[in-house]
């Protein structure tokens, strides 16, 4: 598939800055040994030096750990996202099948797969004058700190080693010219550090809108494959293709249905800040365990079970906290990120009200009052919009206790050494002719044929004053109770860029996950900054609107009802593109230092 229009005009952008080389990932190897003798990449990172790397030396050490997150194992352009006890744990699942080999391979201790080089290093003759260049004729390594020390006797090698600190020795040896033998040594120490990422939530963190691939329709689909073709599923080509675990990802298998269900994509910003973090450093891994799921509440998806964004297909995700637990066994939680609050506080069911309601002052009223209590059925069942469905919420007033419940499950069960909470970001308003207005029309896809309603400037304003930042301030006021570091669009990038803004590009070139796969994504600071402090008299949207959320992953409404109730493929909708998931990405990256700037 060929890059979209978004991609080209992203790449366009960079020509004045220069395109960062994003750290090339390739699939884990097989390994059925605790040694591998060649490292899989041609070459190292010149990062990846120990010590001065600006200082000669006669000897070089240099050495990467194995990226763990953004690995592509089966090669078909969409990162694992493999979830499972033995992917945190570092269990190999490549132990061959006969009896004798696959005991010998399952007791090798789990570790880290750590590369080391000596690309670099020059034997010198010092008894001359100056000293003379002599060949290498011999390598021999040896790492101190496990319980067998190993040693090596190659110029670079592949060895699994735990978490911990161990020294690193390397001797060169040849001859000289007298046939006299020459060495040097060198020790270096280093530590192994895997940095265990866990992303808990709701819709804005799993990535809702964004798919990793668009669904496809019939004309598409007939137009891209050969006539007659038998080999065209069609029922999936139809369909949103979601994240996935690997290479034994079988959609018929309950585990991997719920990157589906839960509607999770790598396009996200947790997903994305996790690959930033993984290709910023070589001598740290990241394991990434992504549960943040489309229709999360406090109650119903962290703490409890619920159905995610399949809610008309039997079945159940697990408790988030639960989920967590399972996988990880016992290794601690490094960093903890969350969104979560906004359903909670009843979204879906205001977005409902503002769309299909009157929006008189005594309404205004009402909703404010739903706000507070979560009573919307009193609202919407007034004018037949409540479709069966359970639109009570838990509203404002309670979300403060629903939080310090959060806190004690987390503290109690995770224990994570930091945690980071996403503020909501505002969808109200755009920039047009270089002012900043207040969206008039949001939403006007959504009901358009029939009914003709939208979300008007007062109406928005009104959402974005009585709604939007209440919910904010009480999730500022429990991440301060908590010890949990809030994270707010403080720079304002998605303001001017609501759902009122020009769209990017035609929907038809939405290209998912091929923005990761070309290295387009994620973007460098330098590449969205270019972006952002661009001068612009009409700003781009960087949300998703519901016709484009139908196109992309939803059915087709018909042309009399429009999208209803009913159509949950439009989930999409009113949630941040892959552009705004960029910006959130870099918002959470600035509010981790600790990560990013060791």
């Amino acid at each position: 598939m060929q890059l979209s229009v978004i991609a080209q005009w992203v790449a366009s952008l960079f020509l004045s800055v220069g395109i960062s080389s994003l750290l090339a990932y390739s699939p884990a190897m097989a390994l059925q040994a605790g040694v591998m003798e060649e490292d899989p990449s041609p070459e190292f990172n010149p990062g990846s030096v120990v010590g001065n790397p600006f200082i000669p030396s006669p000897i070089q050490i240099t050495w990467r750990m194995e990226n763990r997150f953004g690995v592509d194992a089966d090669q078909d352009g969409i990162i694992d996202v493999p979830n499972t006890y033995e992917y945190a744990n570092v269990k190999d699942t490549g132990c061959p099948s006969q009896p004798e080999e696959k005991r010998k391979c399952e007791e090798i201790p789990p570790g880290f797969v750590v590369y080391f080089d000596s690309v670099g290093s020059r034997l010198h003759d010092h008894s001359f004058d100056p000293p003379e260049e002599i060949a290498i004729t011999e390598y021999l390594w040896s790492i101190r700190g496990i319980k067998d020390e190993k040693t090596f006797r190659t110029p670079k090698f592949g060895v699994r080693l735990q978490q911990g600190r161990y020294t690193v020795q390397l001797t060169v040896k040849g001859i000289n010219e007298d046939g006299r033998k020459i060495s040097r040594t060198k020790m270096e120490p280093i530590t192994i550090r895997d940095i265990v990422f866990v992303a808990l939530g709701d819709s804005f963190s799993s990535g809702e809108g964004n798919p990793e691939q668009r669904k496809l329709s019939l004309v598409e689909i007939f137009r891209l494959s050969p006539p007659h073709s038998e080999n065209i599923n069609v029922a999936e080509m139809t369909s949103a293709h979601w994240a996935e675990t690997g290479p034994k990802w079988n959609p018929t298998i309950s585990k991997n249905r719920d990157h589906a269900r839960a509607h999770r994509s790598t396009l996200g910003w947790p997903a994305q800040v996790a690959l930033t973090l993984e290709r910023s450093d070589p001598h740290t891994s990241v394991t990434f365990i992504y549960l943040a799921a489309t229709g999360a509440t406090i109650r119903e998806g962290i703490i409890g079970p619920h159905q995610g964004a399949l809610d008309e297909v039997p079945g159940f995700l697990k408790p988030q906290l639960q989920e967590t637990q399972e996988i990880l066994r016992g290794r601690s939680v490094d960093i903890l990120t969350m969104s979560i609050g906004g359903n909670d506080a009843g979204f879906s069911s205001l977005i409902t009200a503002l769309l299909k309601t009157v929006g008189t002052d005594r309404q205004l009223g009402r909703r404010e009052k739903a706000t507070k209590n979560g009573k919307w059925d009193e609202i919407l069942e007034a004018f037949w919009w409540t479709g069966g469905k359970d639109v009570n919420a838990d509203g404002l007033d309670r979300l403060p206790s629903l939080f310090n419940t959060l806190a004690e499950k987390i503290n109690s069960i995770l224990q994570p050494r930091h945690t980071y909470i996403l503020g909501y970001p505002d969808l109200t308003q755009y920039r047009v002719d270089g002012h900043i207005l207040t969206c008039d029309h949001i939403g006007d896809d959504v009901l358009k044929v029939r009914f003709n309603k939208k979300i008007d400037d007062e109406e928005a304003a009104w959402a974005r004053d009585h709604f939007i930042r209440p919910l904010n301030q009480v999730i500022r006021h429990a991440a301060s109770r908590h010890g949990w570091r809030y994270v707010e669009d403080r720079a304002q990038w998605m303001t001017p860029r609501g759902y009122c803004g020009r769209p990017l590009y035609s929907i038809e070139e939405y290209t998912g996950h091929q923005f990761i796969a070309s290295g387009l994504f994620p973007l460098s600071r330098r590449q969205f900054d270019s972006i952002v402090n661009r001068e612009e008299l009409h700003s781009p949207r960087w949300w998703r609107t519901a016709k484009e959320s139908v196109r992309i992953q939803g059915v087709e409404p018909s042309e009399d009802v429009g999208i209803t109730p009913d159509t949950v493929e439009t989930t999409g909708m009113f949630h941040p593109n892959e552009m705004g998931h960029q910006a959130l990405t870099h918002l959470m990256i600035q509010a981790m230092p600790e990560w990013f700037e060791r």
